[in-house]
């Protein structure tokens, strides 16, 4: 039997970047998956006849800032991006006006002065300081978590940025914005309803609900993208990992398909993983799963200390992050006022199209699913890749993702099984209403609720962040201050993911780190 000096359970892009950092300084890695193709949340597969579908994340913002794809060398291994540029949009209902939100910050303040002057000022002034604040804080969450790793990584930029401190200085209300809630913040700042509900609708895409301490910070993450733009892989969000697993297997490293693991026992000198007939040696593990998953179901449970077990049942997991359709359409949605080409594709079509007409619309949703209950009129965010990327559907075709927050992993009498066509749905009455060209253009779809997103890509509840990005689940404290390093209480046993720090998204930061712990305390 060949023992491996790391075997890696899940093939997430966390996962697979540990494997690729760790393969490349010349360990013997194995990386065994429970599903036929390697990728977690960032995997694409083929549907409907020819269509290539995405199966959980779409755009990538972080990873091409990285640089992990520069040392991995994935361009060679078929990665290639393409800018979303603009990379939102948002369609004031039953007008033809919008907003628009370019990668230049000029032209999208032109945007929203178009319905009021004086929040494109606000929107500029909020942006820029933010904007900096990120770049002084951003080389931390790239970094193993500590509190003195964090002020000396702050540090270092700021040596190399002082404008950007110097900016985030003037802003006497900094520490106050941190704390309080988006939905607040919007208030206090933008005089436009419609302003206000493009931004709430965007923040609840990366974060906790809006109504939730902190969560104002989410909106100037939107800052950096002003600056690095966004992102999509050609071919789908599941060529990084396509890319990755060809970089492992070059480095060396072994990737084990259809083999779920169901348990991880200690041995005499290092550990047992047991996939169905087929079991596994190696000196160390390490898992980018979800840590709940990990800790408590798939490591035995002889090696977790009683107390860290229930401190890791205690976590927030969201109640479910919301419910996707991925769907085949004959064309794509025309907006009211939106310039088309012949093909009726248009800008508009770049990035995210946010249909969610109020901030009243998503809170009412927020509550709803607080309760156990779908939303009634869901607030909708769509993605038309398409439009970028013609390859990704048959000529002529096009795909068209909704996607809707604040659907409840646990309902309130009823079963998503039973309700998963109907809510699809009402997510698709959202689109007619608002584009009446897409009635009868529906070709197929592809239903993603809480639940199947739990057992097709393994995030417990239906949460795509795995844990709620909280403040007090975030930087040294995710997932808990003694887990946070990536390294375990148990010996040999080490963590990746969106569990860990930084958190969710496409980022791969979290596979680089644990993969530079584990180089540093494995032989």
């Amino acid at each position: 039997m060949t023992k491996y000096d790391v075997a890696v359970i899940g093939a997430g892009h966390n996962a697979l970047t540990s494997a690729c950092y760790l393969a490349k300084a010349g360990k013997k890695v194995v990386v065994l998956e429970r599903r036929p193709v390697i990728g977690g949340a960032a995997c694409t597969e083929e549907m409907f006849g020819g269509y290539k579908v995405d199966i959980g994340s779409s755009i990538h913002v972080l990873f091409p800032t990285t640089g992990i794809a520069r040392d991995l060398e994935l361009e060679k291994h078929g990665l290639e991006y393409i800018e979303l540029d603009p990379w939102g949009f948002y369609p004031v209902k039953g007008t033809d006006k919008a907003i628009t939100f370019y990668r230049s910050l000029d032209k999208t303040c032109e945007s929203i002065a178009a319905i009021s002057p004086r929040d494109a000022e606000t929107y500029r002034d909020f942006m820029t300081t933010w904007g900096d604040v990120q770049r002084l804080i951003w080389p931390a969450m790239s970094e193993p978590p500590s509190m003195g790793q964090t002020i000396a990584s702050v540090l270092k930029t700021a040596f190399t940025r002082p404008g950007a401190v110097r900016t985030a200085l003037k802003s006497d209300d900094l520490v106050r914005q941190v704390l309080i809630d988006s939905r607040r913040l919007l208030e206090e700042l933008f005089e436009s309803e419609e302003l206000k509900a493009a931004l709430i609708w965007l923040g609840a895409q990366n974060g906790p609900h809006p109504d939730t301490a902190s969560s104002a910070t989410i909106l100037g993450h939107y800052g950096m993208i002003h600056d690095d733009g966004a992102f999509r892989a050609i071919g789908g969000s599941g060529m990084v990992s396509v890319a990755l697993g060809r970089a492992l297997e070059g480095f060396g490293g072994t990737i084990l398909t259809d083999a779920e693991v169901e348990r991880v026992v200690k041995t005499g000198d290092g550990f047992e993983v047991r996939a169905g007939d087929m079991a596994v040696t190696a000196e160390n593990v390490l898992f980018g799963c979800h840590v709940q998953t990990a800790l408590l179901k798939l490591l035995d449970p002889d090696l977790v200390d009683p107390g860290m077990a229930r401190r890791l049942k205690a976590l927030k997991v969201m109640n479910g992050s919301g419910f996707m359709i991925r769907q085949a359409v004959s064309e794509l949605p025309a907006y009211a006022g939106q310039a088309l080409n012949e093909h009726g594709v248009g800008e508009c079509h770049h990035g995210m199209q946010l249909l969610c007409p109020s901030v009243q619309t998503l809170t009412r949703s927020t509550n709803l699913g607080r309760a156990g209950r779908p939303p009634e009129v869901p607030p909708v965010m769509q993605m038309s890749f398409t439009a970028v990327d013609p390859s990704l559907a048959p000529e002529g075709k096009h795909l068209l993702y909704s996607w809707s927050s604040y659907h409840p992993y646990h309902l309130e009498g009823e079963n998503w099984d039973d309700i998963a066509e109907r809510e699809a749905d009402k997510i698709w009455d959202v689109v007619c209403d608002y584009t009446p060209n897409m009635k009868g253009k529906l070709i197929d779809r592809y239903i993603q609720t809480p639940l199947d997103i739990e057992r097709v890509i393994g995030m417990v509840q239906g949460d795509v962040t795995h844990l709620e990005m909280s403040m007090d689940q975030m930087l040294s404290f995710r997932p808990l201050p003694d887990l946070s390093g990536y390294k375990t209480p148990i010996e040999g046993v080490y963590l990746t993911g969106a569990s860990t720090h930084p958190g969710g998204g496409v980022w791969g930061a979290s596979g680089r780190s644990a993969a530079k712990v584990m180089l540093k305390n494995i032989t």
